[in-house]
């Protein structure tokens, strides 16, 4: 029988997840805060997120090099959607004064506009967006790079040639060949699911990938997905603070998809869970609540704990 990839990523999510525990033996790293902060929501665990704040209230972030610069102002605002009382804020606003303008930079710069509606950071980040021709795709040094930022790029403004760019940049490239920090983008880009890396997944056994990048990595492909469709007709409303509480969900599975109305009416949201359309949402204001009440359902034992001997290893994930 071949192996069941799902199972596996579970198993190489409980693994890792045994391995990080916050102490002397996990120095809180940039790779190690993601970890924990995708870590805190599926396990439940105040643990995790007070580990990362209390790493990114200790940070100087004159000290951090320029190139963990983005990668903390991420953190910063992961951290802080998590926990909106907590020290992330003030340091992501520290940091995004040393924070470049330049296309790797995109994503940090649209994180932080979505938690602190500064326009100037989304102007910005639209500013030094990659040309979306085929020609000039083909000459990018860093196509990885390029497709995180077309695809947050997309997120924030619904524009279907930056989705279509990314996906050009990834759709040449094996999973295999795609760095496991990128693994969460081209499942949400690609729409990947455990099959997808099934023959890089059986690898992980014999040569285990370090731990903090297997958290992000399997959580985006363990867990069910949550596409959440926003139907728009405004430009502007994509913009506001209730579709900035949307895309800024935390849970591993979210997968944003935009659709134009076709005629003008409010912003609306439907939750589709593993491929079944829940209530579409009218009353935007609630869009947590709503998607908490639909995750519900969600079974997270197995990213918790390995199930016992003869136990059923079917049922809903």
């Amino acid at each position: 029988m071949p192996p069941n990839t799902l199972r596996q990523l579970q198993d190489a999510f409980r693994k890792a997840a045994g391995k990080l525990s916050p102490g002397p033996s996990n120095p809180a790293s940039a790779q190690t805060v993601r970890a924990w902060l995708v870590l805190s929501p599926i396990l439940a665990e105040r643990r995790w997120l007070e580990a990362a704040e209390s790493a990114i209230a200790n940070l100087r972030p004159a000290a951090i090099p320029n190139e963990d610069v983005a990668d903390w102002v991420l953190n910063c605002c992961r951290a802080w959607v998590l926990h909106a009382s907590g020290p992330s804020r003030r340091v992501a606003e520290e940091l995004m004064r040393r924070l470049p303008v330049n296309t790797r930079t995109i994503p940090a710069r649209l994180a932080y506009w979505r938690i602190s509606g500064d326009h100037a950071d989304y102007e910005q980040a639209l500013s030094v967006i990659p040309d979306t021709s085929s020609a000039s795709l083909s000459s990018l040094i860093e196509p990885m790079e390029a497709a995180a930022a077309l695809w947050s790029a997309h997120q924030a403004t619904a524009r279907p040639d930056f989705a279509d760019a990314a996906r050009a940049l990834l759709s040449t490239t094996e999973p295999g060949q795609i760095p496991l920090s990128f693994w969460p983008l081209a499942a949400d880009v690609q729409d990947w699911g455990p099959p997808s890396v099934a023959p890089d997944v059986d690898q992980w056994e014999q040569t285990p990938p370090p731990p903090a990048l297997v958290i992000p990595a399997a959580a985006a492909l363990a867990l069910p997905t949550l596409e959440l469709w926003i139907d728009w007709w405004v430009e502007r409303e994509l913009r506001e603070g209730i579709v900035a509480e949307a895309a800024t969900y935390p849970y591993a599975g979210l997968r944003l998809r935009f659709r134009r109305l076709s005629q003008r009416d409010q912003v609306r949201f439907t939750p589709v869970l593993d491929g079944d359309a829940r209530e579409t949402l009218l009353d935007a204001a609630i869009i947590g609540a709503h998607l908490d009440q639909v995750l519900e359902e969600v079974d997270l034992s197995p990213l918790k704990r390995a199930p016992r001997r003869g136990m059923s290893r079917t049922g809903k994930r």
